[in-house]
């Protein structure tokens, strides 16, 4: 039976974070006040609202997109095109770095070193989060992160490790590129630079405009039990099929 398709009165987080120096848009209605946006522009916004709720990911957006509303061309270029789209060219180029939401990979462990690195508290709060609802997760490996050498990593991820501390740092070693070149190839490297650099204007945005995480799951008002990706996660299912129309999101129609 077809899942029945929410509407914007399903939109249900209403959270403000305290002390946020800009108003979240979680729906239509909180644009209703806002002078500078247009009918098309709140028409463009609550259309991407409901394509994130109505993804095979069945969670609203995130508070990144929310705070992004404002501005429906950021939106679509900073959420869309530039966080998706660097997000498929790395796994595309070096899959075996991980999945958005795995465990025990080097795509995890890199966005542990850049929120820990920005003291970002929302990217802390949210990766955490939900990579402790997926199979696998070990909480130890957070406290372990000023340890690459220890044997609570892998190799894949204290490659992750080493590699995201240098590019932070601009301390980047000819023997410790090369490794990285061979692990994921020259064109992984480009791209996985590129995920770092993604992974930090976020956290640059979340801390300068002050939004931190609430008690609540950092995707906005669901139960992470609720999380059908975490189910499909959970169940070894790809990002493409727990995500659905949620990662190819372009401003297109999706074919059918």
């Amino acid at each position: 039976m077809e899942k029945k398709k929410k509407t914007g009165k399903d939109l249900k987080c209403t959270i403000q974070p305290e002390g946020a120096r800009i108003k979240l848009i979680h729906k239509r209605s909180d644009m209703e006040d806002l002078p500078y946006m247009t009918e098309d522009d709140k028409d463009t916004i609550e259309k991407m609202l409901l394509q994130w709720v109505n993804s095979a990911a069945g969670v609203e957006a995130s508070y990144g997109y929310k705070m992004l509303a404002h501005d429906p061309k950021m939106m679509q270029f900073w959420s869309i095109d530039f966080t998706m789209g660097i997000i498929g060219l790395v796994r595309e180029a070096a899959p075996q770095v991980g999945d958005y939401c795995t465990v025990n990979t080097p795509w995890t462990a890199m966005w542990y070193v850049v929120a820990k690195y920005h003291q970002c508290q929302w990217q802390l709060h949210s990766a955490l989060f939900i990579h402790s609802q997926i199979k696998g997760f070990d909480p130890l490996k957070f406290a372990m992160l000023d340890y690459p050498d220890h044997d609570t990593w892998n190799d894949g991820e204290r490659l992750g490790i080493k590699f995201t501390k240098a590019v932070l740092d601009n301390k980047m070693t000819d023997e410790l590129y090369k490794e990285a070149e061979q692990a994921w190839s020259l064109r992984g490297v480009l791209r996985v630079i590129g995920w770092i650099g993604m992974l930090e204007s976020w956290c640059r945005l979340f801390n300068t405009l002050n939004v931190t995480s609430p008690a609540e799951a950092p995707y906005s008002g669901d139960n992470p039990k609720e999380w059908q990706f975490v189910d499909g996660y959970n169940q070894g299912l790809s990002m493409e099929e727990n995500w659905g129309d949620a990662i190819v999101m372009s401003g297109s129609e999706k074919k059918e």
